[in-house]
């Protein structure tokens, strides 16, 4: 296995997932492509590298439509949890708007001027 910088042609393989260097071996960047170096046995593939830099938000609103299509929308409201979609009668806020100093406000939730 060769070691160090590598500079020459590239390809893909999509089978290993690598960037594979004209003497066939396994090559990764760290710059976005500014410089390449031999991959290392705890490299991981191109996709693998770049998926980690993405954040995937998985909202709730989204989980509810994945229930609904796959058990229909009563059997999908049974499976939410409804205090994302509404405020429940067992709430505090339940029935309207309520404004708590931001010293309490800020052992409740993360949503107050107090935490910045």
């Amino acid at each position: 296995m060769a070691t160090g910088a590598y500079a020459g042609r590239l390809a893909f393989d999509p089978d290993s997932g690598f960037h594979i260097g004209e003497d066939g071996e396994n090559v990764v960047t760290d710059d976005d492509g500014a410089s390449w170096r031999y991959a290392t046995e705890s490299d991981s593939p191109h996709n693998a590298r770049y998926e980690q830099r993405v954040a995937v938000i998985d909202s709730t609103a989204n989980k509810l439509l994945e229930l609904q299509l796959e058990h229909g929308r009563e059997k999908a409201a049974e499976l939410v949890e409804p205090h994302h979609f509404e405020v429940q009668p067992d709430d505090e806020h339940f029935g309207g708007v309520r404004f708590d100093p931001d010293a309490v406000a800020a052992t409740i939730t993360s949503h107050t001027e107090a935490n910045q």
